[in-house]
């Protein structure tokens, strides 16, 4: 059952990271793309996107956490 459920946790951690990493660069493609194209559209929206990114890292923080507190209860 504990390895089931660090497997899991695994699996979770290794997705939030590509996400994290796929949403982050579409964040630095978008902002120079915006700043070059001076579309404050572009760049609003990459902000929305680096939002994003800082959500996927607490997430990532938190499942983290919880396999730490996991693990000293057992």
């Amino acid at each position: 059952m504990l390895t089931l459920v660090t497997k899991k946790d695994a699996e979770q951690r290794k997705l939030l990271w590509i996400v994290l990493v796929i949403n982050f660069a579409f964040f630095i493609i978008e902002m120079s793309t915006g700043l070059i194209s001076r579309s404050m559209g572009l760049v609003a929206d990459s902000l929305d996107m680096l939002a994003d990114s800082f959500v996927y890292g607490i997430s990532l923080f938190a499942v983290g956490g919880t396999v730490i507190k996991k693990k000293t209860d057992c």
